[in-house]
């Protein structure tokens, strides 16, 4: 397995997947009030926030799939394989255990320094989580004792209970390791030879409920070795979890295979309430009550996560608080609504919608049922228009082996009550014909829905009303003429073979149907009457059509691909491919109709470039995509696989990477299977990757830092506000303004106990550091040195007489003027000049300087800024010398090439956009 970086997509995230049969831990933080849940999916773990079912944190992907899971205060333990991991941050394993030689099947934290594990060669080992040794191992014999359950129970220092699935328990000190007792062993008659299922510790010290294969239930004090009392469910099958609610309510929840939930009052030792169906057909893999709150958590293998809240008025139902679920069967038909929610409906019988980041916004439409025993009918097919779909129902769907068509509500987010089917599908000549609708299309209007069946027929009905609106005939294709046998009292339709496309075209004047003879008709709409027919090839699967180009891609049974162009003519075919070896499972065209995305059971996608008709991609995967979607503006696409009950997202790498090079590749060329993504955003993962599983904060994507200059070609401006060198050139008028009204008031005199030295200002007090001598002269130099100093010397100027680099003394400069203020900067550069105290020489270097600066491309408003305050202020001095006038020449030709260039490339982008505006506005 590889990833898929040498492809035109890349892979992004996974959407729809929540759990599995695993069932699901509560770990609960001591620190924290906001405790996790941890689901496994496959090979990889979810971490979500309790109190919202956010999710938080994403795996890495194991080996192989997770069997079950386990945590305590510090560590999430997990077991693949015959391999245990230890998480403590996110993503990576902490530790690894792995000496055993079969699958793990039961994990027990130990305290905190052990962990108790068991694999299916029945032997129990005890390791040292830090040191990663084994404490104990200890092999029972299958026959006689198969490990099913493990328990520590609670105040019973260094003691291990144990179930097995002939019904006996043993009660083992695994620090001694001896064997205490042994419960309901061959001489009880209560219990023996009944598979125990279940073990949890109660809220009382020294009872345990035990669950059993036959769905008995028994609260057993161990202490005594005393069954305190006995419960029985009536639902069928084993006892699958148990969990006691833990807010002073003396409740116990009990799970069954069959998907439904027993809530028990302990102390009348009755049944209180039922959760009937909680998880539709699928046992109930975990159940955990919520410390201190009235909330009962159950995941299942049908894909889904709820959370029972206990606020009904007799105190003992509940209703569904929360829910996080997908599809608990494969999708079959994925379809994107808008660029970010897809639209997905699979062999589960339910409509569900995807948001592509985030989560909260997915939701189900429900399920479409048939009979009493409500039987999911798998969704074959649909289309939707968002035109009308504030006004009326914009889905329709065709389902598995019917002819009825169902409509749906995106709004409402619910099935609507109307249903398309013809009347004389009732009759007697057509009971026994097994019709079957194969597909259909919603026009771009939205106000019609066109069903097409393998019988030939093509109907047609308003989506508003939901009524009948004719249908398209076509006396040629007359089954009996034909001589259809099984179709001879048929009356007229429109094809004589099964009908396996139609579209409507862009213009909503014409329909597009196509049946498995290969026969290519258009239709007016509004007359129902044909306009064209034309042959394309003998056993046609599928059609596609992009109605901005008018496009048609057909399908074959001999795997090959051909494209129609409808809005020329009919009868020429302006493609043909070839190059899968399955049967084709479904095709696409790109937003822009340059590719065309196919895929087969071949396990294969594989992109068509249309105007080259060259294949320019192939991914390979592990299992086949059954359908695939594109969004409308052409960066993601979505594909759902077989035997895997998640849609996956892909990133058009065109879309946002210019180092993509399309180029032909060579059909019969071999190429490595791609991993499909996983849930967590790969952007996310990336820069989240050593966050803390104990911080349970939100996970903050890391700010961008960009690059200090792009590119050396470019023109890179500073990030200073304007304020900084935009007023320099004005600094004497500003000044002015800022000029107090009143002259500044003298210091009082001191008190005459406090040293004070006179100035221009007044008085000023003496720091003890600044002691002076008798003589009023510093300890380091005398008052005359300091002024001189004080008038000729900065950092500025002695960067400026250094003998480094001009390169480096660039960078200096820059910095150094970059941090100082305005009337700082006008200080440092008058003092340039010779009658200021500076050199000839040091005017010279400044120049130099700004000429390197102007070359690099680099805060060119700051030197532009520089250069016209030198000027200001030493432009009569520089007129006097040559040398001073022949680099500030150098120095205006680079700023006019610059500007000239930048003007050139302006005035491209300004009439490029003009003209596109003005092509728009026509």
């Amino acid at each position: 397995m590889t990833s898929n970086s040498n492809h035109l997509f890349t892979s992004y995230r996974a959407l729809g997947l929540v759990t599995d049969h695993v069932p699901c831990i509560l770990r609960i933080h001591r620190k924290h009030s906001n405790h996790l849940l941890i689901t496994a999916i496959g090979k990889i773990f979810h971490a979500y926030r309790l109190n919202t079912f956010k999710l938080l944190i994403v795996s890495d992907p194991l080996p192989t799939d997770i069997q079950c899971l386990a945590s305590d205060s510090r560590l999430i333990f997990v077991a693949a394989g015959s391999t245990v991991y230890s998480y403590h941050r996110v993503y990576h394993p902490y530790r690894q255990y792995s000496e055993h030689t079969g699958s793990v099947t039961h994990l027990l934290p130990f305290g905190d320094d052990h962990l108790i594990t068991v694999d299916e060669s029945n032997t129990l080992r005890v390791w040292d989580i830090e040191t990663i040794t084994v404490y104990l191992l200890l092999q029972f014999d299958s026959k006689q004792f198969l490990i099913t359950t493990l328990l520590h129970p609670a105040t019973y220092v260094n003691k291990l209970l144990i179930g097995s699935r002939r019904g006996t328990l043993q009660l083992w000190n695994i620090k001694t390791n001896k064997l205490l007792h042994e419960f309901f062993n061959s001489n009880s008659e209560q219990q023996a030879c009944v598979a125990i299922t279940a073990l949890v510790q109660s809220t009382v010290v020294d009872v345990c409920a035990i669950g059993y294969e036959n769905g008995r239930v028994i609260l057993h004090n161990i202490r005594y070795d005393e069954t305190l009392v006995t419960f029985t469910q009536d639902f069928h099958g084993p006892v699958t979890s148990i969990a006691f609610r833990l807010d002073n309510i003396p409740h116990m929840a009990t799970g069954s295979v069959i998907g439904h939930v027993a809530i028990w009052n302990l102390e009348t030792c009755h049944l209180v309430s039922q959760i009937r169906n909680a998880h539709k057909n699928s046992p109930i893999a975990g159940l955990h009550y919520v410390p201190g709150e009235p909330l009962l958590i159950t995941n299942s293998g049908d894909n889904s996560l709820r959370e029972w809240i206990f606020d009904m008025p007799d105190g003992n139902s509940c209703r569904l608080f929360r829910e996080r679920s997908g599809h608990s069967q494969s999708p079959k038909c994925i379809r994107f609504h808008d660029p970010e929610i897809l639209l997905s409906a699979g062999n589960d019988g339910i409509l569900r919608t995807f948001h592509k980041t985030l989560d909260n916004l997915s939701k189900s439409f429900g399920k479409m049922a048939k009979g009493d025993d409500e039987t999911p009918l798998p969704i074959s097919d649909f289309r939707c228009e968002i035109i009308k779909e504030n006004d009326w129902d914009g889905i329709v769907a065709i389902h598995e082996n019917l002819r009825r068509a169902t409509v749906w509500n995106y709004i409402k987010s619910t099935k609507s009550a109307h249903t398309f089917e013809h009347e004389r599908f009732l009759s007697k000549n057509y009971q026994n014909f097994g019709i079957v609708a194969t597909c259909c299309d919603i026009s771009p209007c939205g106000n019609f829905s066109t069903i097409g069946y393998s019988s030939g027929h093509i109907d047609m009905y308003n989506m508003q009303s939901g009524q009948y609106r004719g249908s398209f005939e076509d006396k040629s294709s007359n089954p009996s003429s034909k001589g259809h046998k099984k179709f001879k009292s048929i009356a007229v339709t429109a094809h004589a073979t099964p009908v396996r496309g139609l579209t409507f075209d862009n213009l909503n004047i014409r329909l597009i149907s196509v049946d498995s003879d290969g026969n290519l008709k258009s239709w007016r709409i509004k007359t129902k009457v044909l306009l064209s027919s034309t042959e394309v090839g003998h056993g046609v699967s599928k059609m596609t059509f992009h109605r901005e180009s008018g496009l048609i891609a057909i399908s074959y049974d001999d795997f090959s691909l051909k494209i129609f162009d409808i809005d020329t003519t009919l009868t020429k075919c302006i493609r043909t491919f070839a190059g899968h070896t399955c049967s084709i499972t479904d095709l696409l065209f790109m937003p822009d109709a340059r590719w065309l995305l196919t895929t087969a059971m071949d396990c294969t996608i594989k992109v068509w470039d249309i105007p080259s008709g060259e294949l320019i991609d192939v991914i390979k995967f592990d299992e086949a995509v059954v359908s695939m979607a594109i969004s409308q503006n052409g960066d993601t696409l979505a594909t759902s696989h077989v035997n895997s009950i998640g849609v996956y997202l892909w990133s058009n790498k065109t879309m946002y990477s210019s180092s993509v090079t399309i180029r032909p590749i060579d059909i019969n060329k071999k190429v490595d299977r791609v991993s499909l993504p996983t849930t967590w955003l790969k952007e996310n993962k990336e820069q989240n990757g050593n966050i803390d599983i104990d911080d349970q904060s939100e996970l903050l994507v890391g700010e961008f830092q960009s690059p200090l200059q792009l590119s050396d070609n470019l023109i890179t401006l500073s990030q200073l506000p304007e304020s900084k060198w935009k007023n320099l050139l004005v600094l004497d008028t500003i000044r002015q303004r800022n000029k107090s009204k009143q002259p500044p008031k003298t210091t009082k005199q001191a008190p005459f106990f406090l040293p004070t030295v006179s100035n221009l200002r007044g008085f000023e007090f003496v720091n003890d550091d600044k002691k002076l001598t008798e003589n009023g002269d510093n300890d380091l130099s005398s008052r005359i040195r300091k002024t001189k100093l004080f008038l000729y010397e900065s950092p500025f100027t002695r960067i400026l007489d250094d003998d480094d680099d001009d390169n480096s003394n660039s960078k200096k400069i820059m910095q150094l003027l970059k941090d100082m203020g305005l009337s700082k900067i006008d200080y440092e550069i008058r003092s340039l000049s010779p009658e200021q105290g500076g050199s000839r020489e040091r005017m010279l270097k400044f120049i130099n300087i700004l000429n390197l600066t102007f070359e690099s491309h680099l805060d060119y408003d700051l030197a532009s800024s520089y250069l016209a305050l030198f000027l200001q202020i030493h432009g009569d001095y520089a007129c006097k010398d040559e040398q001073l006038i022949e680099k500030v020449k150098m120095l205006s030709d680079k700023q006019k090439q610059t500007w000239t260039r930048m003007y050139k490339q302006l005035s491209q982008c300004l009439g490029l956009v003009k003209y596109i505006k003005s092509v728009t506005t026509l």
